[in-house]
């Protein structure tokens, strides 16, 4: 059910109960076939907040410097699968959602723990293509219960009250709800699907894995319509830049290139995730220079262009790659972002 639901466990932790100890972990990945559950450790860490005087210099800071109920240390680069974890029955196992990174290795969420067993009770019904039956239906007071316990249901069973998702059955005089349901695709189209997000998960670095914010990012390029049409499940690495960034007021005002492709066809896969990592490795250096600068109408010098040097591992993968590939990925050596 957590592999069906992935979407809407992408920003929770699990916290098992283990002996009388728990044990957090946060949600990283899940496909459904094979079955697949990636999670990474978290260490809970105790945090007080003090009572501060207000004024007019520190007022917009404290203003977004909230509370939080939990704040945990993440361990970035330890990924385990769900056989890797204790053996504890479902109502030992609970869910923290709404969780977000705040900073170096620090997560945290102000939401509450939920027991796993209620929650895999009230998520929406998934139907293979083509089932028959009709829509599950609730009474209102009942849903709109479990709303009020779980805020996050608004999202995929909308509010009963105007029945967005659903609708209402019978006359106006009817006090249920028919709840939606989700179709999935066809069977060849899923494992595309799922072997897309198990190849971006095999890609992603920390700070992918996490969301950190940077000013930069590679993306492995698929989806459905690819799936569908073309029978693959991926078929390039994109480094672009992240929207409403500094990076992307300045790749606007100085006229720069947003993102650049690398076809998997042309590059291989280790080279075209190579090729677009060194693109955002190139351009986040040019932007640091001119983040340094005291105008914003900076032109940059061949100094500052002698100062891009790509990795070692970058320039040992040339030689093997093809001659038109070869072509454009020696001018990710040469560098300049214009």
């Amino acid at each position: 059910m957590i592999a069906q639901h992935r979407e809407a466990f992408s920003s929770s932790a699990l916290r098992l109960r283990v002996d009388g100890q728990d044990r957090a972990y946060k949600f990283m990945f899940a496909q459904k076939s094979p079955v697949v559950l990636r999670v990474s450790p978290l260490e809970q860490i105790e945090h007080f907040w003090e009572p501060r005087s207000v004024d007019s210099n520190n007022w917009e800071t404290i203003g977004l410097d909230r509370p939080v109920r939990h704040i945990f240390e993440a361990d970035l680069f330890t990924s385990m699968g769900w056989k890797d974890l204790p053996e504890v029955a479902a109502g030992d196992i609970s869910v923290l959602f709404g969780l977000t990174h705040t900073g170096g290795r620090e997560v945290a969420s102000d939401s509450t723990w939920q027991p796993l067993e209620e929650i895999l009770r009230v998520l929406p019904v998934k139907l293979s293509a083509g089932g028959g039956g009709g829509r599950p239906r609730v009474p209102k007071d009942e849903l709109l219960k479990l709303q009020k316990d779980f805020p996050w249901l608004e999202g995929l069973i909308g509010d009963p009250e105007s029945n967005s998702s659903g609708t209402r059955a019978g006359g106006s005089g009817d006090d249920h709800v028919d709840l939606p349901m989700f179709e999935e695709s066809d069977d060849e189209v899923d494992v595309l699907l799922d072997e897309l997000r198990a190849r971006r998960a095999d890609w992603a670095t920390p700070d992918e894995i996490f969301d950190i914010d940077t000013d930069f990012r590679v993306t492995l390029l698929g989806g459905k319509w690819l799936a569908m049409h073309k029978g693959k499940a991926c078929d390039a690495f994109r480094g672009q830049v992240r929207l409403n960034t500094a990076a992307a007021r300045w790749v606007s005002r100085c006229g720069l290139q947003k993102s650049s492709r690398y076809d998997i066809d042309k590059f291989t896969e280790r080279g075209a995730h190579m090729c677009a990592q060194v693109w955002r490795l190139a351009m986040h250096h040019f932007f640091c220079i001119w983040m340094g600068q005291p105008l914003t109408a900076y032109a940059f010098t061949q100094a500052d262009f002698n100062s891009w040097k790509p990795p070692q591992e970058f320039l040992d993968l040339l030689p093997g790659l093809h001659v038109q590939a070869q072509e454009r990925a020696q001018a990710l050596v040469r560098f300049r972002p214009y």
